[in-house]
């Protein structure tokens, strides 16, 4: 079975399948539209923006998914009794003519506290989405760049459109820091992240200037810090780009941002767990 998939059970098409069986395997190697959402303690984090996202990516892919909000609600809760399973990353999979789904847990790294206070490495990798904003799984293109990236010991890759600017991480979003302001690149441009949707929110709400604008290699150097978004990583401080250093992880602007977005997680998740215990 594909080693993404985790614990015992996943559900394809309404029905549980164990996680090692052969039917599902050559289908879940194809490309697709899916979506990834975090449990913690049982209750999925921003799961409106999530589904909004799945939705919208969808529709950008000219694909009409096959189940309804109530229904993917009702898979998640199914998945959850099936495997016990309630601190993990969880992946709706919906194949490319939209008439065939997975939901299962998969594999998810945490980075730990040591991560935060000392920042991660990434390297520069050539490399654009075709449609920045649809969230398609791209298996043969993800195995390439995984590969490059472990090979160098890399936390993530940083892609580099044709035009030398830096868009996103290949499972990230980024955003750069002098001593005023964040920036990240335009929404157009890359595939539009859940956390970093909130880490905007928030720029807006304690005051932190916030551009979009593009971010090109060469001018790397006139930036003090830099972080990562995402599902899994919340906001963590970039230590290394390539062999550009930065102190990130001390820098005053990301650790208020950082602040920021664990009051605004917390506070989502005790909303959401009112209406999703019902």
């Amino acid at each position: 079975m594909h080693n993404e998939a985790i614990f015992d059970y996943l559900i394809y098409n309404g029905a549980p399948f164990c996680t090692d069986d052969p039917l599902v395997e050559s289908i879940i190697h194809q490309r697709s539209v899916y979506e990834v959402i975090r449990l913690v303690d049982g209750i999925p984090l921003y799961y409106e923006e999530h589904l909004d996202r799945l939705y919208h990516s969808a529709k950008l892919s000219g694909i009409t998914l096959c189940i309804d909000p109530e229904m993917i609600d009702n898979v998640i809760r199914e998945l959850v009794n099936l495997n016990k399973q309630y601190n993990a990353n969880i992946k709706l999979l919906f194949s490319e003519d939209g008439n065939s789904y997975f939901a299962y847990f998969m594999h998810t790294f945490y980075p730990p506290a040591t991560m935060f206070t000392s920042g991660v490495s990434t390297i520069l990798y050539d490399e654009e989405r075709p449609n920045p904003n649809a969230k398609i799984n791209e298996y043969q293109v993800r195995s390439r760049i995984t590969a490059d990236r472990e090979a160098q010991n890399a936390f993530e890759a940083l892609l580099v459109n044709h035009n030398g600017n830096i868009t996103e991480g290949s499972r990230t979003n980024v955003f750069f820091a002098d001593d005023t302001s964040l920036y990240t690149a335009p929404s157009g441009k890359v595939l539009i992240g859940i956390t970093r949707l909130k880490v905007i929110e928030l720029c807006k709400k304690v005051g932190i200037p916030l551009q979009e604008i593009d971010i090109p290699v060469s001018k790397l150097s006139h930036f003090s810090g830099a972080f990562l978004t995402s599902t899994s990583n919340d906001v963590l401080p970039i230590h290394y780009i390539d062999d550009l250093e930065f102190a990130s992880s001390c820098h005053p602007l990301i650790i208020k941002i950082q602040q920021a977005y664990q009051q605004d997680k917390q506070a989502n998740l005790i909303q959401t767990a009112s209406n999703w215990q019902k």
